[in-house]
């Protein structure tokens, strides 16, 4: 069922110029600041984000056709050294978090469209999101809300990205928001980390652990232990835990 991602309308409201892009099941929101998006030629900016979408989806849509397992399985897959390396990297995220490859799928839309962006136009920042998975680069601070549905401090928890540790991905995995397959119960496992594709598996297995209140402590703590983390957030009901280096402030 589609739900309006009426929370786009608060990220970096007033400070970037956005647009969506759309293909097939992927479903784009893509903001750069507004003083370059006065010089950009928008019509072919718009055209690179919907051609690395395509080739993107293309590329793991070809794959999966090979290898049901890359699309189907929930656990980690077997390596394969003749894959491409987007492919690869899915794998590898997967074996990571303990998670299947397509875990990070979001992740990794959102990590190409921003890189090819990136490259290929002169901009000061941007922001890709895709249905909660989002790819920043920022030249000043940037704070992002953390959605967690009927949870009543949902939107209530922000965390401040700090631009020196840009471009990073923020990544949310939830079992009671949105469409993807979560094993847990948490209303949302936000995970900040430099590799948004890991980000986006990380953010499902330590999500999948959360069954109760109970687990919330636990998982936060194992969250630390993860050098790939460098801010998490676990939302479970009216309970919060916060890991990482990154400030958090409160509405």
């Amino acid at each position: 069922m589609y739900q309006p991602r009426s929370y786009r309308r608060s990220l970096g409201e007033g400070r970037f110029s956005s647009f969506e892009v759309s293909y097939r099941e992927t479903d784009l929101w893509i903001a750069v600041d507004a003083l370059s998006a006065a010089s950009l030629d928008m019509l072919s900016f718009k055209r690179t984000a919907y051609q690395t979408v395509v080739s993107t989806r293309t590329c793991i849509v070809h794959y999966g056709s090979d290898y049901a397992e890359f699309l189907n399985s929930m656990d980690p897959i077997e390596d394969h050294a003749e894959a491409p390396e987007l492919i690869r990297e899915m794998i590898h995220a997967g074996m990571m978090a303990g998670t299947g490859p397509m875990a990070s799928v979001a992740g990794a839309f959102a990590r190409e469209v921003g890189r090819v962006l990136l490259k290929t136009f002169t901009v000061r920042e941007l922001i890709v999101e895709n249905g909660g998975d989002i790819w920043v680069y920022a030249e000043e601070p940037i704070k992002l809300s953390v959605f967690a549905g009927s949870s009543p401090i949902s939107g209530k928890i922000q965390v401040e990205i700090p631009p020196e540790n840009t471009p990073l991905g923020v990544c949310t995995s939830s079992g009671t928001v949105g469409h993807s397959l979560s094993l847990g119960k948490a209303d949302a496992v936000m995970v900040a980390s430099y590799n948004p594709i890991l980000a986006d598996a990380l953010a499902t297995g330590f999500a999948n652990r959360v069954k109760s209140r109970n687990d919330v402590d636990e998982v936060i703590e194992d969250m630390k232990l993860c050098e790939a983390v460098l801010s998490g957030v676990i939302i479970l009901g009216d309970k919060a835990g916060l890991c990482g280096s990154f400030l958090f402030s409160f509405a």
